[in-house]
């Protein structure tokens, strides 16, 4: 019987390790972070990795995970200006504020007609 028991919460403990390890995995944190997602679903095939720019650096790249066309980023709390780099069409530029109620911001992709007459990538 006490063996038993010991097994239990042997799987138990093995399963909380587990469980933290993919948390941390997916991108969790227990600081004040804020997520910004961005939806390219009306044209995954030309939007799959390309690169993101958050506040002049690359943050990382547009990936689908399985069916879903959503990628998230880790940002901390404040105002950030968000791109998309492509390398033949332009992107507007959109500014977000995360954080006070707003712990994620979503934008979804589009491709627009610029101010030139010219296509370009832009969010709704």
């Amino acid at each position: 019987m006490f063996l038993n028991v010991m097994k239990v919460r042997a799987v138990w403990m093995v399963a909380g390790v587990v469980m933290l390890v993919g948390y941390f995995a997916m991108g969790g944190s227990f600081g004040n972070k804020s997520t910004i997602m961005i939806e390219f679903g009306m044209y995954p095939r030309e939007f799959e990795g390309l690169d993101v720019e958050i506040d002049g650096q690359v943050a990382g790249q547009l990936r689908m995970f399985g069916a879903a066309t959503r990628t998230g980023f880790q940002v901390k709390d404040g105002k950030h200006t968000v791109r998309i780099l492509h390398p033949r069409l332009a992107s507007a530029e959109r500014t977000v504020t995360t954080g006070a109620g707003a712990s994620q911001v979503m934008l979804i992709l589009d491709i627009q007609g610029g101010p030139d007459g010219e296509s370009m990538i832009g969010f709704q």
